[in-house]
């Protein structure tokens, strides 16, 4: 019989997440999440809450009342599998590449994006990303050539231009 420990379990690793990440993610410890797995102990019911919607399944499914798993995708419908992104969804952070060639559908001037615009898109933003990394190390650079010229000319020890005030 498929319990609420094998099914957490399952989910979990589904995932690619330790016991400390969904511990992390649902405000719980390392220690609950492997008492649950291990059926030493079952989730209450604001955990249980928690997994459902952090694994967007039924609450159903985890309490076993439902035997197959119905995967509930960010902008609605039921599937029969996780999208490879979904979680982006409830992070904290994201790595904009990934959300952008993730399931999640983008719309650009009314139009949904394809893989192939999605796929496009990303390789311009990390190209241009890398060129910005560039210009500010030059400006870098410039920026401290300038200071040390300006502190040869006065005789100064040392004068901060990216300071507004010049003290």
């Amino acid at each position: 019989m498929n319990n609420i420990g094998n099914r957490i379990r399952k989910l979990r690793k589904d995932c690619h997440w330790t016991q400390e990440e969904l511990a992390n993610r649902i405000n719980a410890t390392k220690q609950v999440i492997s008492n649950w797995e291990r059926s030493i102990a079952r989730p209450e019911l604001k955990h249980l809450v928690a997994l459902a919607e952090i694994f967007r399944v039924r609450t159903d499914y985890l309490l076993g009342l439902d035997e197959s798993v119905q995967y509930m995708h960010p902008q609605g419908g039921e599937h029969e599998r996780r999208g490879k992104h979904w979680d982006w969804v409830i992070q904290r952070s994201y790595d904009l590449v990934e959300v952008i060639n993730s399931d999640y559908k983008f719309k650009l001037n009314n139009r949904f994006l394809t893989k192939k615009d999605k796929e496009f898109i990303s390789h311009y933003i990390v190209d241009l990303y890398k060129r910005l990394e560039s210009i500010e190390l030059e400006y870098e650079e410039k920026i401290e050539e300038l200071q040390n010229e300006i502190n040869e000319l006065s005789g100064c020890e040392k004068t901060d231009l990216t300071n507004p005030l010049f003290e």
